[in-house]
């Protein structure tokens, strides 16, 4: 193992441009995740692509890298830490009106 990969505990990849393109993986991104969660690495896919859900996103790395031991809780879109941020910040009830 490198000293860099030692180094770190959690991995966090960007999705779209840098562990895929469209629908054709990032040569050599599969390898490397799947080599990170050998060594126990906590390996987290993000995007800020607000229109993914979690299943989403297990699914597209599922099909695109081929990877299976993909859970929603290793996934993150902006949308998901939007939702996950106003849960807690506001009182239940309350009503919101987004704009933009």
């Amino acid at each position: 193992m490198s000293e860099f990969v030692r180094k770190y505990d959690v991995f966090l990849f960007d999705c779209d441009g840098v562990i895929w393109r469209g629908k054709d993986a990032i040569p050599g991104a599969a390898n490397i995740i799947s080599k990170l969660m050998a060594l126990g690495k906590q390996v987290i896919f993000v995007t800020n692509n607000s229109t993914k859900t979690s299943e989403i996103l297990v699914n597209t790395i599922r099909d695109v890298l081929g990877v299976e031991q993909i859970d929603k809780n290793m996934c993150y879109s902006s949308g998901i830490a939007v939702g996950r941020h106003l849960k807690d910040k506001l009182n239940e009830g309350e009503k919101i009106f987004l704009i933009g």
